[in-house]
């Protein structure tokens, strides 16, 4: 779609080729971060089986705004700002727009509307654009949208609010634009998570009842897991050479020691087991990736489940016992799963499978309980499955 354009752009590329110009040449860049990012994510969303406009984050992303009492203007929504969701914006903001224009006028006028603005002979024209295409002008469009999300928002508060019974939140940390993957030390009394705010660097924090402390700079989101010396495992990109960059396992000790545990097995996830020396961990490996047990010093000891293409497995989390890994595999056409499988990669109890957000399962301490996160009403929230010992299928 960014292709298109009107005569002039067809002359001036007659005459000087594909010259890199936005106008005339390709003036489909003239409509904003809209006509790319936002265009990109809806047609994801229409010729595929899953797509992020079908799923709850973008949904998440402006109800929290709307409810924070920050409702979008056009320019707000769709332009660079390094206030939150900062660079998201034009996919969440675009793409939800756009279906809303879909579904009001038809995915028609959606195509009328790009042709309309590389026909223009002077550019930067939406309402003109849109007028044209859809009847109302673009600023009109946008604040009937907002008014609809607005409503929507309204709408999830007061169900939620009326749930009574249901505990609050604590919050821990605060300034946070990012607060990833808590991880309780096995003592309880301190917590290590991700971290970022906006104004630096990616932190690994360390949270204990006298405060917080950055053990390190890090690059990755990756959630961390604690080793039986009380140092901390997790991945995050580095040079393999002077060439490649590879994700790879690290240690981290309390004091802020980085050590590199894998060389160029690019680690996606990893938990270690709680009563043997090895590690579970996702390896990426071409369109797929394989689940594989590792050593502590990072040799891989067997596979449990070879890549397939398509097939993604991730947050492999050990059992109390150390004898059953609760996993969550994503298969094609948004299919998501929570699984339990032993120490040898056999699949001995599927939990569900559906086309939810299904992610990041853990196991209570007497390991017959799996809790994982899941956005199967529309809102993620937390669900558990009881009774999982001695449980096959």
């Amino acid at each position: 779609h960014l292709d298109r354009t009107g005569p002039l752009g067809t002359g001036v590329r007659a005459v000087l080729g594909r010259v890199p110009w936005t106008w005339p040449a390709f003036p489909a860049y003239t409509t904003s971060s809209l006509g790319i990012e936002g265009v990109a994510v809806h047609l994801e969303s229409v010729h595929t089986e899953a797509g992020r406009v079908h799923g709850s984050f973008h949904d998440a992303i402006v109800r929290a705004r709307v409810l924070g009492g920050e409702s979008e203007s056009v320019g707000q929504g769709l332009g660079r700002s390094p206030i939150w969701p900062a660079g998201d914006r034009p996919y969440v903001f675009g793409s939800l727009f756009l279906r809303h224009l879909s579904d009001t006028y038809g995915e028609h006028t959606l195509v009328q509307f790009l042709d309309a603005m590389a026909d223009q002979w002077i550019p930067y024209r939406l309402d003109a654009a849109a007028r044209e295409s859809f009847g109302p002008s673009f600023q009109e469009l946008w604040a009937d949208w907002m008014e609809g999300v607005e409503a929507e928002a309204e709408g999830v508060r007061r169900r939620i609010d009326g749930r009574r019974g249901l505990p609050g939140p604590e919050l821990l940390t605060d300034g946070g634009r990012w607060a990833l993957h808590p991880a309780p030390a096995p003592s309880g009394s301190e917590v290590a998570y991700v971290r970022f705010d906006g104004r630096s660097d990616l932190r690994l924090v360390l949270r204990t009842s006298a405060g917080e402390q950055t053990l390190t700079r890090w690059n990755s989101l990756d959630p961390p897991a604690w080793l039986d010396d009380g140092t901390l495992l997790l991945p995050q990109v580095a040079y393999l050479d002077t060439y490649r960059i590879y994700r790879d396992l690290f240690r981290v000790s309390l004091d802020g020691e980085v050590t590199r545990v894998t060389r160029g097995l690019r680690v996606v996830h990893a938990d270690p087991n709680p009563r043997r020396g090895e590690i579970v961990a996702v390896l990426a490996d071409g369109g797929g990736n394989r689940l594989a047990v590792l050593s502590l010093d990072g040799e891989v000891i067997r596979v449990l489940q070879d890549a397939e293409p398509g097939v993604l497995w991730s947050f492999p989390a050990w059992s109390p016992d150390g004898e059953r890994i609760a996993v969550v595999r994503r298969r094609p056409g948004g299919w998501t799963a929570v699984l339990v499988l032993d120490s040898e990669g056999l699949v001995v109890r599927e939990i569900l499978e559906d086309r939810s957000l299904n992610s990041s399962p853990t196991w209570s301490s007497d390991g017959e309980t799996v809790i994982w996160s899941s956005d199967r009403s529309g809102v993620l929230n937390l669900y558990a499955a009881h009774r999982l010992l001695g449980v096959q299928t």
